[in-house]
């Protein structure tokens, strides 16, 4: 026997409600195990797969035990009785245990719980007496039986319940039948017996006293010998008259006996059908009570001993049935434990994605807004360009009509500059709403990072919740989807702005450009009017500059009204997303009240 060492004496108390289960193959090696069965024993998942059953076993357990309980369950029987194991690091634990064999065959599962005081001490002192004397013997998990005893708990068992009254019948029919037929045959023998000695001497009487009546008649002397042998022959009737008496007294005695006979063998009867009678309804009852106990919810009733019979097959049926039962509510409470708890991580993702979504809604309305501003503030620039082109082509036919309007050239010059000041102005605040815009741009693509990587949680705690998670898979897929759209929206919105930012500032230098020029033209109005000929030339090329930006401007125009399309399709997406993230709380809250309904549901069992 394998001897586990080291062992120390402090005990590890089975939590109240736990239910240690094991499988193991036809070898006896753990083939599956839960958590409790874990936690007992010390020992990791990885370290007890594979392993023989008795790496727990303690050495104070008597080698007995594992013997009856190999036999039992080797017999297709349920073995039940409780059992001292060892822990990983030495220390001790005490289970009541009930093992049984797995309908296909394929090997064995034990179910174990917390044992109660009063067994355990009741173990000690056995297992204790056990190692003090070889001889105890176990039988299915309690102490076999010794002599005559041990003999008839083998052989009556073994009968089936038909066989048992069969035997019954036959023997006291035998029994009472034997008697009759010696005691009848004897009597009647006696009685025919007496019945001819008795119907010869009435014969001999009667030819005696016709001799006797003859030869008294004819005066012989031989008539008085022949009276004494009357005499003689009547004493002997008198005697076969008596015993014949005493013969028919005999055969009554004997029929009486019969009689008597009859009724012990009834009675004999009766009894061994009451005997079997009660052994039945024992049998029937403690299977009644054990079926009574799991169809109410209590695993935790204990097992009558079964016989070899077909209520003792009942019984066996019964513990394979517990243990089977008792495993699954085990295992639902644990899997119920762990959907609840990603039903509430899914809830809280759900609420976060809800929540940013909501965010990102609301920075797509203010991009929105700041687009319309912008809008407006191009439209403005365009206004102001376009009078800076009538005002240049103004000064171009007035430089052209000679010096006599140079002073009038000069102010239209100077009222070009101030437009064109005006123009930078606005280019300016264009270039600072566009990266206030860029701002806002990068906000959102943060909120659709954040997103995205909510959405792949959300993704990874329902693929945990495996079946009853696969719709808020599908939903978590689509939060990506979303945020994945959203994420290449804002970048094709960053590359419009930067196109905007760069032709804002090339239109503010231009602008800048022409200002100097401008400024320099009317310089030289003032100084001389043959300079009149290079005003119109920086007259030509400030127009020249105008009409750019008013291309410039058209651009922006275009790529504004693209970006409040964009920023529409944006604030839709967003409003998806929040109703998505909504969706997905309430699957959730779903989820979550499926896994309390499941509790409830496995809380009517008492597994420990």
């Amino acid at each position: 026997m394998r001897n586990n060492q080291p062992v120390s004496q402090n005990e590890y108390v089975i939590p109240d409600g736990a239910a240690i289960i094991s499988r193991t193959d036809r070898d006896g090696k753990i083939t599956d195990c839960n958590s409790e069965f874990i936690a007992a024993s010390g020992f990791t998942h990885d370290e007890l797969i594979g392993q023989p059953h008795n790496i727990v076993r303690h050495p104070d357990m008597p080698s007995e035990a594992y013997r009856d309980m190999w036999d039992t369950l080797s017999r297709g029987r349920p073995w039940s009785g409780t059992v001292k194991n060892r822990r990983k690091n030495g220390d001790f634990y005490w289970v009541r245990a009930t093992a049984t064999p797995l309908p296909d065959g394929s090997g064995y599962m034990s179910v174990r719980i917390k044992a109660s005081r009063s067994e355990i001490s009741g173990a000690e002192a056995l297992y204790a007496q056990m190692q003090r004397d070889p001889s105890i013997l176990l039988q299915e998990g309690r102490l076999a039986p010794r002599g005559i005893a041990a003999l008839a708990q083998r052989i009556v068992p073994a009968l089936s319940i038909g066989t048992r009254i069969y035997l019954l019948t036959a023997f006291t029919t035998v029994i009472g039948v034997g008697f009759g037929i010696v005691g009848l045959k004897d009597a009647a023998q006696a009685r025919d017996a007496l019945k001819q000695h008795q119907g010869a001497q009435v014969e001999i009487t009667q030819q005696f006293t016709s001799l006797s009546a003859q030869l008294r008649a004819s005066g012989s002397p031989d008539a008085s010998g022949l009276d004494q042998l009357g005499e003689t022959l009547r004493r002997q009737g008198d005697a076969a008259q008596a015993e014949y008496t005493r013969a028919e007294a005999r055969y009554q005695d004997l029929l009486q006996l019969f009689i008597g006979l009859g009724a012990v063998g009834l009675l004999a009867a009766a009894l061994g059908a009451v005997a079997l009678t009660h052994r039945l309804r024992q049998s029937v009852d403690a299977g009644k009570g054990v079926a009574e106990a799991i169809a109410s919810g209590n695993l935790l009733q204990p097992l009558p001993q079964a016989g070899n019979d077909e209520l003792g097959a009942l019984i066996i049926h019964l513990a394979v049935m517990r243990n089977n039962l008792h495993e699954l509510i085990a295992s639902i409470r644990n899997q119920v434990n762990t959907l609840l708890t990603n039903a509430r991580q899914l809830s809280q993702t759900a609420g976060d994605t809800h929540r940013l979504a909501e965010e990102q809604s609301e920075s797509a309305s203010a991009m929105a807004a700041a687009v319309e501003q912008l809008s407006v503030s191009i439209d403005h620039i365009g206004d102001h360009a376009r009078e800076s082109r009538e005002l240049s082509e103004g000064s171009g036919s007035q430089a052209s009509s000679g010096a006599s309007v140079i002073t009038a050239a000069a102010g239209e010059m100077r009222a070009i500059a101030e437009s064109v000041n005006e123009s930078a102005n606005s280019v300016r605040d264009l270039e600072s709403l566009s990266g206030d815009i860029s701002m806002i741009v990068a906000v959102i693509r943060d909120i659709a990072d954040q997103t995205n990587l909510l959405a792949l949680n959300a993704a990874i705690e329902a693929a945990r919740a495996g079946e009853s998670g696969r719709g808020f898979a599908v939903v978590a897929d689509e939060v990506r989807k979303l945020a994945e759209r959203t994420t290449n929206s804002t970048a094709e919105i960053t590359t419009m702005i930067e196109r905007i930012q760069s032709a804002t500032r090339g239109a503010a230098d231009d602008m800048e450009a022409g200002v100097t020029r401008v400024a320099r033209g009317v310089s030289l109005a003032a100084e001389a009017g043959a300079t009149v000929g290079s005003i119109q030339d920086s007259t030509q090329r400030v127009l020249a500059s105008v009409a750019g930006i008013t291309l410039g401007l058209e651009e922006q125009s275009t790529a504004a009204r693209d970006i409040a399309q964009r920023v529409e399709r944006i604030a839709g997406t967003s409003e998806s997303n929040a109703a998505s993230a909504a969706t997905l709380t309430r699957a959730a809250g779903e989820l979550a009240e499926l896994s309390r309904q499941l509790e409830v549901v496995s809380g009517r069992f008492r597994i420990a």
